[in-house]
């Protein structure tokens, strides 16, 4: 593949097309080029609209300003391509639509890259039909009225909350995190919680909890139709009569074949019979994660300030910026040993952190080894105290400004 990233690294913002031009196309090779240019004649648009590059030149050349209508972007060159369309997304104007093309023809791939906000995905070598369709359903999209955003949702006023708990690193404790402030909900605060962990594979919620995980977790995000009342009712397993919980357990030799809408048909059944739904959220950028962000009332982001922590932790708010406007985020942070002061988290990654949470490793050793949250085997560990004080955060206890959209906390 010919590649011309040099004329792109001088590419100056002053050659940018006028604001909220119709389009502007990045392609990496001179076939895919050819078929594109011929498309936008077809469209009255001319080929100055196209640059040399793929998707590192666009995040190079975005900017949510000047963003056009529809950006076409080769993704070809992309070692991870959904994780650099959401990063793309977050950076262009509202309503922007983004066309995807690349060599990788993989129906998970195209799902992957919608949940990411791509609009579409084409297969090289292209074919002139369906570019020019593409490009004309993209226009007639981008020229409809947008819809009136929803408004945040008040935290002291929902009664159905959904609490997604993600960890910017593996062993960080996301998980310690989420079945403690489940528990916490459902046995101090007296609410109806169902506790989801998303690890079909490895999860260890209902473990940590000492039951045994239903089995209908995966059947549920493979067949939503399925989905109904006596189905939940009959999948979620009763550690208490406010927590219940869905796991899974599934064999490491099944490959799952989830349906992109699983988790959202899921979600929508279950917020009704809960107070609370906390969703222990595998780390990645793919539809489960786009579809339960989507879908959440809160974000609990729980880091490290290491070195790669801060990273992870960075990169990670561009997918949440992008797909979870409506939800209140908090940062917790726990202390490991290669942990930078929490000052230079902040500084990095622009944001305070909301909570620290202290490790207390004999308090975690003994609740681990018991079957038991730290919750109730520890009641008064430090580690404890300070996840009682985030959900005193969650269920509004003290009045402060976390309430509002975390970009607008962040002043952006």
């Amino acid at each position: 593949m010919t590649s011309h990233m040099p004329k792109i690294a001088a590419f100056d913002r002053g050659s940018r097309p006028a604001p909220r031009a119709p389009l502007h196309a990045f392609v990496d090779d001179a076939e895919s080029r050819s078929v594109i240019t011929a498309a936008l004649q077809k469209h009255d648009l001319p080929s100055s609209l196209i640059d040399d590059g793929g998707i590192d030149a666009a995040l190079r050349w975005i900017d949510p300003e000047t963003s056009p209508q529809i950006l076409l972007v080769d993704l070809s060159g992309s070692a991870y391509p959904v994780t650099d369309v959401a990063a793309l997304m977050a950076a262009t104007a509202p309503g922007t639509r983004l066309l995807g093309f690349g060599v990788t023809n993989d129906v998970a791939l195209f799902r992957d890259l919608v949940a990411a906000g791509a609009s579409d995905y084409l297969v090289k070598p292209l074919a002139p039909d369906t570019v020019y369709n593409a490009i004309q359903t993209a226009l007639q999209a981008a020229q409809r009225p947008a819809p009136a955003p929803a408004p945040a949702p008040d935290a002291a006023e929902t009664r159905h909350r959904v609490v997604a708990v993600l960890g910017s690193r593996g062993g960080i404790g996301a998980t310690t995190a989420a079945i403690n402030l489940a528990w916490l909900l459902a046995h101090e605060r007296k609410q109806k919680v169902g506790l989801i962990d998303l690890d079909l594979q490895f999860g260890t919620a209902a473990l940590a909890l000492d039951i045994e995980p239903g089995g209908g977790l995966w059947e549920a995000l493979e067949q939503p139709e399925r989905v109904d009342g006596l189905f939940v009712d009959r999948v979620m397993v009763k550690e208490s009569d406010n927590l219940f919980v869905l796991g899974a357990e599934e064999p490491l030799t099944r490959e799952p074949a989830i349906d992109p809408s699983g988790v959202t048909v899921l979600l929508k059944e279950l917020v009704g019979k809960f107070d609370w739904l906390v969703v222990d959220l595998p780390r990645g950028t793919g539809f489960l994660q786009h579809q339960v962000l989507s879908s959440a009332t809160d974000i609990l982001l729980c880091c490290d300030s290491s070195v790669a922590g801060i990273r992870d932790a960075t990169r990670l708010l561009e997918p949440i910026r992008a797909w979870a406007p409506q939800a209140r985020l908090l940062t917790l942070a726990g202390r490991t040993a290669a942990s930078l002061a929490p000052a230079e988290f902040e500084r990095h990654v622009g944001r305070k952190l909301d909570h620290i949470i202290p490790f207390d490793a004999k308090a975690v050793a003994s609740a681990t080894n018991s079957g038991r949250p730290l919750s109730l085997s520890a009641r008064d560990s430090r580690t404890t105290k300070a996840f009682r004080e985030v959900v005193e955060a969650l269920i509004g206890d003290k009045a402060d400004d976390k309430a509002q959209p975390f970009w607008r906390r962040l002043g952006r």
